[in-house]
């Protein structure tokens, strides 16, 4: 019997930040697993996938905004334990010299405007695992998501 892609993201997210909460794994893997199902971004298409569809939308949805605004997670910490697990993904690459390994770093703008996304990604196979992103104001330079 093979895991559900639920499992795999509920064990990836374990892994990911291990000092969070049950409560919080669950949310954070059902987020991520409607992410990745939802071709929109907007809140409300991707609680729409989320486990429980008996349960109303606003129900669904006031959890997420619930989590998303949650003080306790610490998204440095995540940005911190998420860039360690990418060198293990990256273990493959050829090294630089013996001391020190290479770890090449994609860099990528998107831009929305007047705002702008500044995205990090380490080459994962044929994809691209982001590492951090930031978000600024194009005509400002002035952040609007702290690196």
């Amino acid at each position: 019997m093979t895991p559900s892609p639920y499992a795999d993201g509920l064990t990836f997210v374990q892994h990911l930040a291990p000092t969070w909460r049950k409560t919080q794994h669950v949310d954070f893997a059902q987020l991520v697993g409607a992410i990745l199902e939802r071709p929109e971004l907007c809140l409300s298409e991707i609680v729409r996938d989320w486990p429980r569809p008996n349960q109303p939308l606003h129900g669904r949805l006031k959890r997420l905004l619930r989590f998303l605004d949650n003080p306790r997670l610490d998204e440095l910490a995540l940005c911190i334990r998420w860039l360690r697990l990418s060198y293990r993904f990256a273990s493959d690459l050829p090294e630089d010299t013996p001391q020190r390994p290479v770890l090449p770093l994609l860099l990528d703008t998107t831009y929305f405007e007047p705002f702008a996304a500044l995205i990090a990604s380490v080459p994962c196979g044929s994809r691209a695992l982001p590492i951090v992103l930031t978000t600024y104001h194009r005509s400002q330079l002035a952040a609007c998501i702290p690196p």
